[in-house]
């Protein structure tokens, strides 16, 4: 009994201490809640006004964040813009590959269709040329004998014409010998007539005369003595007339064959003249066939050298490097043919886009300027007035064409450059 009391009382005190105890603990925690409180309301307070601040903060930095997502829109459009831009360049600059390609190809093919042709123009102007001068050769011998023969033929026609002048000369004669036979003849026989008319008168009398028939007879006698004597004359005047036609009509005759021959003459004479006419033109038509074939000899030979100038010959002693920068004009090939040691052994400038002007940049052709170029080790620079004479690399401009010399000089450098690596 007394243990349980003993207990009890163990219990109540120890429920006094832990009740005070716990009083204790509550105030505190009363004390520290009311101070957490206090420090709750400040930090609220605080939390307030910083949240108020963030707000604001983020109020502004969403309007910079707005304006920075505008901008980065814009220049993600601007982006995506030129990224298309460099896509459609990049297939503009393929394409342009691939033409330039196609055309340089294109290029090849006709400069070697165009050798072709040369070549066998060459090779028909040389069997032209052979034909030509044989042909010319046949003429000018045609030429001369007909020359000569056209000669003969004017002595022959110059005889003929005089011959033809005498023979005129002849039948006028003997025309105006029978015209005046003819007008005698024609007088006998009035004479004859008339005789006759008297012998018939007499021997009419002589019937009506009987005594006087004797002096009759004799007159009639002496009247056909006479008649007689001038028949026969007559007949001599028409035999003479009859041998004058006939050496007319033979006189004609020749005549006639003088002019068929003369017409004949001149007949050869015109075709001799068309030969030495068709001779002049041949011999036009071969001066003509050999301008001809000296151009193409020399557009060949220039053909020759672009190609040449497109395919060096493979050397092992030299390198040969061909670099294009931008002249005044346009593009500037410069094909450098380097020596092993460097030194430049051959300088070509220009290819079939070369478009400097001429008496300036297109000077840099000339051996004038490129002769300069040769034995020099790159890199090279143009002269100045403030570089000293003796100064090594230095290269002498052409005068008012500065900015093709510097391309000229830039295309060596990298063409040294690469042949450097």
């Amino acid at each position: 009994m007394k243990k349980l009391t003993l207990i009890l009382a163990i219990v109540v005190l120890v429920a006094a201490v832990a009740i005070g105890v716990l009083v204790n603990q509550k105030n505190q925690v009363n004390a520290d809640l009311t101070a957490a409180k206090a420090d709750l309301t400040t930090q609220q307070e605080s939390l307030a006004k910083a949240q108020k601040e963030a707000e604001d903060k983020a109020a502004a930095l969403q309007g910079e964040l707005d304006a920075a997502k505008e901008t980065l829109a814009k220049g993600q459009e601007e982006t995506e813009t030129k990224a298309q831009e460099l896509t459609a360049l990049a297939d503009k600059a393929a394409a342009l590959t691939t033409e330039l390609d196609n055309v340089k190809a294109t290029a090849d093919a006709e400069i070697k269709q165009l050798q072709e042709k040369l070549e066998a123009a060459t090779s028909g102007l040389e069997s032209a040329k052979t034909d030509a001068d044989n042909k010319s050769a046949e003429l000018l011998a045609m030429v001369d004998t007909a020359t000569t023969d056209l000669a003969s033929v004017r002595a022959t026609v110059d005889t003929l014409t005089a011959e033809n002048e005498e023979l005129k000369a002849q039948t006028q004669t003997i025309q105006a010998e029978l015209a005046q036979a003819k007008t005698d003849g024609e007088a006998l026989q009035a004479a004859l007539e008339e005789m006759t008319k008297a012998r018939d008168t007499l021997a009419e009398d002589l019937l009506k005369q009987e005594p006087e028939m004797a002096n009759a007879l004799t007159s009639l006698d002496e009247v056909t003595k006479a008649r007689d004597s001038l028949t026969q004359e007559l007949a001599a005047a028409q035999k003479q007339a009859e041998q004058t036609q006939a050496l007319l009509e033979e006189a004609m005759a020749d005549r006639d064959n003088l002019e068929e021959q003369t017409q004949t003459l001149k007949t050869e004479n015109e075709e001799l003249k068309k030969q030495v006419t068709e001779a002049g033109e041949i011999k036009a038509a071969h001066a003509q066939l050999e301008t001809e074939h000296e151009a193409l000899q020399k557009e060949l030979d220039e053909l020759k050298k672009q190609a040449e100038a497109k395919t060096p010959t493979p050397d092992p002693d030299h390198t040969v490097i061909t670099v294009t920068k931008t002249g005044f004009g346009g593009p500037v090939a410069v094909t450098v043919t380097f020596a092993k040691d460097g030194a430049i052994a051959g300088l070509l400038i220009g290819d079939d886009k070369f478009a400097e002007t001429q008496g300036l940049g297109a000077a840099a052709q000339e051996e004038e300027f490129t002769g300069q170029f040769i034995g020099l080790v790159p890199p090279l620079k143009l002269r100045t007035a403030q570089d000293a004479p003796e100064a090594p690399n230095l290269v002498d401009a052409i005068s008012g064409a500065s900015i093709t010399s510097q391309a000229v000089v830039d295309a060596i450098n990298e063409a040294y450059a690469e042949f450097s690596k």
